[in-house]
């Protein structure tokens, strides 16, 4: 099982792996002249990021509601 620190870290490296993922893909596209499949590609990696995020974000969410 993960620990509480893995937990948070795992998502954290996810979205690294997708950022550098996405601009290395944008930017061979944008050498090869395709700047509209770069553009699709970068929205498409900020879509997954925020994807894998998401439980992070919902749990911050949740622990803000709980102060207030």
């Amino acid at each position: 099982l993960l620990s509480g620190m893995d937990m948070l870290m795992l998502p954290v490296l996810k979205c690294l792996a997708i950022a550098v993922t996405t601009r290395v893909g944008s930017e061979l596209c944008k050498d090869a002249n395709q700047s509209a499949a770069s553009s699709a590609f970068e929205m498409m990696g900020t879509v997954c990021a925020l994807g894998v995020a998401m439980p992070l974000i919902l749990s911050l969410v949740k622990t803000l509601g709980g102060l207030l």
